[in-house]
């Protein structure tokens, strides 16, 4: 086993199986400290494969899923044939039976670790986790295991990981749904504006920033009958607790969102009263169970054929420069700051994300306002 180890690179956990039936194996099984450099690549490297303590498959790749693929070690089987080929082995019963027992062995461990060294556990999923996370799409007969070792950074979190099981746990009365957004970094959605009326409740919201989570989320609809819901798509509308804000605070901006309709059509599918925003002006959101931005930017990297999908633009009818553009837009429609006005609206939704069309025309808006801004 040593062999197997890279100076500087303790493993976070060692397993010792032997069984006896229905197989008979033996198996040295390490989870490595550091990623290995071949993680996603093809010709990684595998178990090491022995019958009778001969060596007869130097990488084989069928003795755990794919989503284990991290994990290194010897097994040696009496029960296998010391001429079997590779081809051979992709039917063998006895390897099948190896396979399954393995996998489980090693899903305990991971368990274990996370319960009972969770420090060395935030290493495995900090190494580990956007592999593991494969599973939950390939491998339907382990899908309890596998939601258990699910581990997220979040709004609440601090920095540490949270569980699927603490966050409803810790979830306050009133909330039916576990909520997360997805993106490119942490830094980038800690500071999104879709979170301000989860922040706003004390609802804890989910930072998924793998590329892989955008599947995850598919294949995980819901935990312990809580929906999954993200905070960037659809019609988010959570209601504000009554001892802070009476019901009939909302303000009609009926007259912004008309003119915004006109003039944003081009760019935007829809221009809406927003009720996730409680500070920010202005944000831009996908479909209920639409493609979403963050998963479009994943396709276009992988130079997949991804058509652009308008999104909607909302704007928050709370906040004194909406309420201002809708003011003049009622009583002064042919005023050009209107346009303008909106336009910088969506601007300020766009650069929230970090991607703005047009920074040109932004900055020319920008000069406009802060120009009438000085003016006698």
């Amino acid at each position: 086993m040593g062999g197997f180890v890279l100076p500087g690179d303790e493993p976070l956990g060692h397993l010792h199986i032997s069984a006896d039936a229905p197989i008979q194996f033996v198996a040295l099984l390490y989870i490595p400290g550091k990623p290995p450099a071949d993680l996603f690549m093809e010709d990684r490297k595998s178990l090491q494969l022995f019958a009778r303590r001969v060596l007869i498959i130097d990488n084989c790749d069928k003795l755990l899923p794919a989503y284990l693929r991290f994990v290194r070690g010897i097994v040696d089987s009496e029960d296998l044939p010391l001429n079997v080929s590779r081809e051979m082995l992709q039917e063998h019963n006895t390897l099948n039976a190896i396979r399954r027992q393995l996998t489980r062995k090693v899903l305990k461990q991971l368990a274990d670790i996370a319960s009972e060294r969770p420090d060395d556990y935030t290493k495995v999923w900090d190494n580990f986790g956007a592999v593991l996370k494969e599973g939950l799409h390939t491998d339907g007969g382990h899908q309890d295991e596998l939601m258990g070792l699910l581990r997220f950074r979040s709004t609440n979190s601090d920095g540490k990981l949270v569980s699927l099981a603490d966050y409803v746990a810790g979830m306050p009365e009133g909330q039916d749904a576990i909520y997360y957004i997805t993106g490119e970094s942490q830094e980038a959605v800690a500071r999104s504006p879709h979170l301000e009326a989860c922040l706003a409740r004390g609802y804890q919201v989910l930072f998924l920033t793998d590329p892989i989570d955008e599947w995850v989320v598919q294949d995980l609809p819901k935990y312990k009958d809580k929906p999954l819901r993200s905070v960037t798509q659809g019609d988010l509308d959570i209601p504000e607790k009554p001892e802070d804000k009476p019901d009939d605070s909302k303000t009609d901006i009926g007259p912004a969102l008309a003119v915004g309709r006109a003039l944003l059509g081009e760019k935007v599918k829809d221009v809406r009263a927003s009720k996730r925003l409680r500070e920010s002006a202005s944000c831009l959101v996908d479909d209920e169970g639409g493609l979403s931005r963050n998963m479009e930017r994943i396709l276009k990297a992988a130079r997949q054929n991804v058509p652009t999908r308008q999104r909607i633009l909302e704007l928050n009818p709370d906040h004194p420069f909406v309420q201002a553009v809708s003011k003049l837009a009622k009583e002064s429609p042919a005023d050009d700051r209107v346009g303008t006005w909106l336009e910088l609206l969506y601007d300020q939704a766009a650069l929230a994300e970090g991607v703005v069309a047009d920074p040109a025309g932004m900055v020319k808006r920008i000069q406009s306002v802060l120009n009438s801004a000085i003016k006698p």
